[in-house]
């Protein structure tokens, strides 16, 4: 439990200030808002080749400990580049994108190798206890975080607060990976790495039914149009708003209260209600947020509120999504069916990013270029529900053993979650 406690704090802490560190540094907004989304292009890609990595490694151990290690090296530069007042782009997004690259590697790795240490009567209580550690290791990182930078920068220390937060998420890391250590080995089995030396589109390709289809065609566009504006999140908050970092810790921990309020009521939820209407309502929600962060802007308050809404909204987007994976396809190839989802993404990612960098740097707007980027990506939002597919009518809901596992932190969004559900063992 303690290496998840530990690898939070080094979320809460890091992830939701990449962005304000490079505007602290003197990056322009539209480059600090590509620091925060392009890194996950370079990780739902890269995250591809980690496989053909565990079939050498031929145990998941191995593989966590040197990510891992890598992982948490990766923010030494940020020290340095925080002490001496460096700043490169390239070298930024370089870092962000080799921590981003390893912790897409390890979600996969590290699934599988719990899955092997922890008996199917103890998972329950394992996974509850687990889940709601990281939320608040995340959450008291997050608030330590922005405290501290707040009363440095009443100070005009604050980029040296930065170097300051960014070491200690360095040793909360490896602190974190010291406990995994202590772990049992579990080794790749041989049927496992079959899996991996199929052609991994091929198989996508075979097992994914024409309704589900239509849903990743779907959520390509809608994330394409999310990441039109996703950069541009903090840049608003920090420069053109000019919030404190009391009030932007304020507004990033509010979306993982959303999250912790959703959490545990979205099976019963969607038990009762059908999640046809879940998943929808949940879009459509999500189309107006950016519209929000305008009209929201002139009281911290109302956008700490609808921060809130909005991850309980991304919530209930999440988990329509991964438990439609777990009812369409074969459950020996669920992770690697993910992994393609998430490379999916990934180019959404790059394509809405680069797109509204264009549009941010090069279109004039009488009301300023963000409120044309949160415009547009709001119609985008809207327009891509023309493409809503009506599958999910025909989706089973488990009706119990279903747990969300927080990955990461992504300012606007909460925290990336992803259930995990576990059959009870069957007594015969």
């Amino acid at each position: 439990m303690l290496d998840a406690f530990f690898f939070a704090m080094m979320s809460g802490a890091g992830e939701g200030y990449f962005v304000a560190f490079a505007l602290e540094l003197g990056i322009d907004p539209l480059k600090a808002g590509l620091l925060g989304t392009l890194p996950l292009f370079f990780g739902g890609t890269f995250q591809l080749f980690f496989p053909k990595i565990l079939e050498k490694l031929s145990n998941y151990n191995r593989f966590i400990y040197l990510a891992s290690a890598i992982q948490a090296t990766s923010f030494f530069p940020l020290v340095a580049f925080a002490f001496f007042q460096f700043k490169s782009f390239y070298l930024l997004l370089a870092l962000n994108s080799i921590y981003w690259i390893m912790a897409f590697g390890l979600n996969q790795s590290w699934n599988a190798m719990i899955s092997g240490l922890i008996p199917p009567d103890l998972r329950l209580s394992f996974f509850s206890k687990r889940s709601m550690l990281i939320y608040v290791g995340m959450f008291i990182g997050v608030i330590t975080s922005g405290i501290a930078l707040e009363y440095s920068r009443i100070s005009h220390v604050s980029i040296y607060c930065f170097g300051w937060i960014f070491f200690f998420c360095m040793i909360f890391r490896l602190t974190s990976a010291f406990f995994l250590k202590k772990h049992s080995l579990v080794m790749m089995e041989d049927k496992e790495k079959n899996i991996f030396k199929k052609n991994i589109f091929e198989k996508f390709k075979t097992y994914t039914p024409s309704g589900m289809g239509n849903i990743l065609f779907f959520v390509f566009f809608f994330r394409i149009a999310i990441y039109l504006s996703a950069p541009f999140f903090i840049p608003f908050m920090i420069k053109e708003l000019k919030l404190s970092y009391f009030s932007f810790m304020g507004i990033i921990s509010a979306s993982i209260i959303g999250k912790i309020i959703i959490a545990k009521s979205l099976n019963a939820i969607a038990i009762k209600y059908n999640l046809n209407r879940i998943f929808f309502l949940s879009c459509l929600c999500i189309c107006f947020i950016p519209l929000g962060w305008v009209f929201l802007s002139k009281n911290t308050l109302y956008l700490i509120i609808l921060e809130i809404f909005s991850g309980m909204f991304w919530g209930g987007f999440e988990y329509s999504i991964f438990i439609m994976i777990i009812n369409e396809i074969p459950r020996n190839f669920q992770a690697r069916y993910m992994s393609i989802y998430n490379f999916i993404i990934a180019i959404a990612i790059i394509t809405g990013s680069l797109t509204g960098g264009y549009i941010f740097s090069n279109i004039n707007f009488l009301y300023g270029p963000y409120v044309l980027i949160f415009a547009l990506s709001s119609m985008g939002r809207l327009s891509s529900l023309l493409f809503y597919p009506k599958i999910f009518d025909r989706i089973h809901i488990p009706k119990r053993h279903i747990f969300t596992k927080p990955l990461s932190i992504r300012p606007g969004q909460g925290t990336v979650d992803r259930p995990i559900i576990f059959k009870p063992r069957n007594h015969s």
